[in-house]
């Protein structure tokens, strides 16, 4: 009976680290679409949808960085 009483609250840490876990991959997904000029929402929807097998794909398959042209542009002098 002892076992019982430890089962609930141990489901509900695993389940807050669950919830902490994609919220964490949510986010990073969402910044390095807009950072590689993808659609945030298509990427979430595949992070959300098979986590977190979604987000090693997108880890895999992401394209390079769109270049920040207004930087550069700052560091010249332009």
């Amino acid at each position: 009976m002892l076992m019982l009483g430890l089962i609930r609250p141990l489901h509900v840490l695993v389940l807050a680290l669950i919830v902490l876990m994609l919220a964490v991959a949510v986010t990073f997904a969402m910044r390095d679409a807009k950072l590689r000029g993808k659609s945030p929402v298509a990427v979430i929807l595949l992070v959300i949808s098979v986590f977190p097998l979604g987000l090693a794909i997108w880890l895999v398959f992401r394209p390079e960085p769109v270049p920040d042209y207004t930087a550069s542009e700052r560091i010249r002098g332009a």
